[in-house]
């Protein structure tokens, strides 16, 4: 861009102000929507998409912003409720989608829900090297399904240091969940701190997945008798230093065992196929119990 003297990228502006060729290379004279500003840029050449402070956008149908350029960033200014918000409205498939591959999507963006049974916010295909990192996703004046949805074989993908919050009762199922079809190596999922009232899980799949690392997540599920993460599908990988919370009864990796305060049951955790290594696993039992809570594997 004219003025611009980073090597090999370049910073495109979005605010509040055209969507024209003729803008995009300063804060005074930026873009007006983050899909047209993808659009400007060039793969694989490190370009930078900055949102302005105070930066509002209202999506309303699916691919509402299309990140299908490779090796962009989108990173968001500003702090608390003046970093840039994309509020989620209308159509229940209204979302961002990630095709293309090396797309970081953060830090500091804000996505909000304000449409009932919204499908997902983001939505993660077949692009490699994804990372979503340092974002905030919340309820709003509704709420939907799922914040993050991964449709794809997302290999190398990265969702770390976000905030997760849903705490009405209503539709939310998941904060994150994997959907892929099939498996995939190398998922990253740590730092997250995911608070809220989920039907299956904080984080869930039924996929198989190779090499992941899900660690130091704060996943806290205030529904009665629901995990805070539930893997069934065959895994491989490390799981460590996560705090799962469900009722204040504390889960790694799968099912609360009993649940519901009074049924005994053995309970599966995760399926593995290959090696893992699990850190930290210990048993808790609460209200009344009539036996010592006790951990097996095998």
């Amino acid at each position: 861009k004219p003025g611009m003297t980073q090597a090999e990228a370049d910073e495109v502006v979005a605010d509040l102000r055209a969507d024209s060729t003729a803008y995009g290379d300063t804060p005074l004279r930026p873009f007006a929507t983050l899909d047209y500003a993808v659009g400007q840029c060039t793969a694989n050449r490190g370009d930078v998409i900055v949102l302005m402070e105070n930066h509002d956008e209202s999506p309303n149908a699916a691919d509402f912003v299309a990140l299908d350029v490779a090796g962009i960033s989108v990173v968001g200014l500003g702090q608390g409720t003046n970093r840039p918000t994309f509020d989620f409205i209308t159509a229940a498939g209204a979302n961002f989608s990630i095709t293309a591959a090396n797309v970081t999507v953060g830090p500091g963006i804000r996505f909000t829900c304000t449409i009932a049974s919204q499908t997902a916010m983001i939505d993660v295909g077949t692009g490699a090297g994804v990372t979503i990192t340092g974002n905030e996703f919340r309820e709003g004046t509704a709420t939907g399904l799922t914040f993050i949805t991964v449709s794809g074989l997302a290999t190398d993908l990265a969702i770390t240091d976000n905030f997760f919050y849903a705490p009405t009762a209503g539709n939310y199922t998941r904060a994150i969940r994997i959907n892929s079809g099939g498996a995939f190596a190398r998922l990253k999922i740590t730092g997250n701190t995911i608070y809220g009232d989920f039907d299956t899980a904080g984080i869930g799949s039924t996929n198989a997945f190779t090499d992941a690392v899900i660690t130091n997540n704060k996943v806290t599920n205030i529904q009665a008798n629901q995990p805070a993460t539930l893997f069934t599908g065959a895994v491989t990988g490390v799981f460590g230093d996560n705090h799962h919370g469900a009722e204040w009864r504390l889960s790694h990796a799968g099912y609360v065992a009993s649940a519901d305060g009074a049924t005994n049951g053995t309970y599966t955790l995760f399926t593995v196929t290959g090696v893992v290594e699990i850190q930290g696993m210990y048993g808790v039992c609460t209200g009344a119990p009539t036996g010592a809570a006790t951990i097996e594997v095998g």
